[in-house]
């Protein structure tokens, strides 16, 4: 459970924040063993969060500085809830910054740090995770964050290449459709007013093309509509916007809802994705 707490310090003044702990009398002995005076614990109402993938995500680059500096600090020989703390200080992306947090506040708590990492599985992958649980079982976990961070240094530079090398086909394939479209619902009903005035017997691919043009202008705004709700179908809905009584999950197999109809949309990646672990 999250707690609300405000407390004073050693030298007086006053610390409002948030903890994790399992009831108010676990808090109040974790903020005495920091050096607090307790003045007031409130349970903190959980707000509704929004699905993974529609929260703001830590980079990749976020995650090889983070390695890279929590090994250094390590191997320096801070303790790693000290460790936490001073990262939890320095980042400036909110999104890590909430991560590190959750993780110091779960370490302090008393549970292991891979177990803490787990508890975000959207931001460390189960590599990441099962190479930091042998790291803490062997005692050289600086050691293997700093080999995590080289890892995650190549796995940034392929991905950066392969974006690259795909921006330019899918920029192409954009501008192609899109004059595609503009043709057939602008340009060849023109051409269907020219041909009737003439009264000629149109060949049957010109009938047909005549045809999907016309049907294309007539629809097109619907199309657009259509792959736009299928597009936040298959990503997932906003926690706000699933009425009550229903429960919508979205993952790498696909999104499944729950309710007075239940119904299952699988994911474009659900059968074949490009892993670079």
């Amino acid at each position: 459970m999250h707690f609300a707490y405000k407390a004073k310090d050693s030298g007086g003044r006053t610390v409002e924040g948030v903890a994790e702990a399992a009831d108010e009398q676990s808090l109040v002995a974790l903020l005495h063993r920091r050096d607090l005076v307790v003045l007031s614990v409130s349970q903190e109402r959980r707000k509704r969060r929004l699905p993974d993938r529609w929260q703001k995500k830590v980079r990749l680059d976020e995650l090889v500085v983070f390695s890279r500096q929590l090994a250094a600090l390590i191997d320096a020989g801070i303790p790693l809830v000290q460790s936490l703390n001073i990262l939890f200080e320095q980042t400036e992306s909110g999104a890590l910054k909430n991560v590190i947090g959750d993780v110091e506040r779960a370490v302090e708590t008393g549970s292991n740090f891979s177990d803490a990492l787990g508890r975000h599985q959207a931001v460390f992958s189960p590599l990441f995770i099962s190479l930091v649980r042998a790291g803490e079982a062997s005692g050289v976990l600086d050691q293997v964050l700093d080999r995590i961070a080289t890892h995650l240094e190549k796995m940034d530079s392929l991905r950066r290449k392969v974006r690259s090398s795909l921006m330019y086909p899918a920029v192409v394939t954009v501008v192609a459709v899109a004059v595609v479209i503009v043709l057939m619902v602008k340009v060849i009903p023109g051409f269907q007013q020219v041909y009737q005035g003439l009264g000629a017997q149109l060949p049957r691919p010109t009938e047909v093309m005549i045809s999907v043009s016309v049907w294309l202008a007539q629809w097109v705004l619907y199309l657009v509509g259509g792959m736009a709700v299928c597009f936040v179908l298959l990503r997932g809905v906003p926690a706000g916007l699933v009425p009550d009584g229903w429960q919508w999950t979205a993952g790498s197999s696909g999104c499944r809802s729950s309710g007075p109809f239940s119904a299952r949309w699988p994911s474009p990646g659900s059968r074949g994705r490009l892993r670079f672990l």
